[in-house]
């Protein structure tokens, strides 16, 4: 769900379209975090307002071409074609689904998150896409990292 942008970060959004391929990359943290399997959590309509939270929830499990260690893709420069990765683009930002307010490109919008994210990617394990489509709620509650609660909320 996109929120309505100030004029200072309309301004922002202008400057990381203009920058170049290299430029942009710059602007990531490579923290790791956005390669991490995520749930989405539905709140009754006045609570989500009331808290500001978009309902995205970061799990113990990563997609499995990421390396935990290096907090880098092994597939980097084919991901796109070779899985379910979805590119970093404009509309992922401002969706704010997909990337903590901690991400760089978000940061680079919105300003420094309240609650930046940490993982210990140790607790990390690698999924395969058809494994992660068989988990059940049940399961997938089991590897929720709690603190991501706090991950996608952006500064007001």
């Amino acid at each position: 769900m996109k929120k309505k942008l100030t004029f200072a970060q309309q301004e922002r959004v202008k400057e990381l379209a203009r920058l170049t391929p290299a430029e942009w990359d710059a602007i990531c943290k490579r923290c790791g975090i956005c390669c991490l399997r995520k749930v989405a959590i539905c709140f009754e309509k006045d609570v989500a307002k009331y808290i500001g939270y978009n309902g995205t929830l970061y799990l113990k499990l990563c997609c499995d071409h990421f390396n935990t260690k290096t907090k880098c893709c092994n597939i980097y420069q084919t991901r796109l074609q070779a899985s379910n990765c979805c590119k970093v683009d404009m509309d992922v930002i401002l969706a704010g689904e997909l990337l903590p307010a901690s991400c760089g490109y978000v940061e680079y919008i919105f300003g420094p998150a309240p609650f930046p994210a940490n993982v210990d990617f140790n607790m990390v394990r690698p999924i395969d896409n058809a494994k992660m489509a068989r988990i059940t709620s049940a399961d997938a509650e089991k590897e929720i990292i709690l603190k991501s609660f706090l991950w996608n909320l952006r500064r007001r």
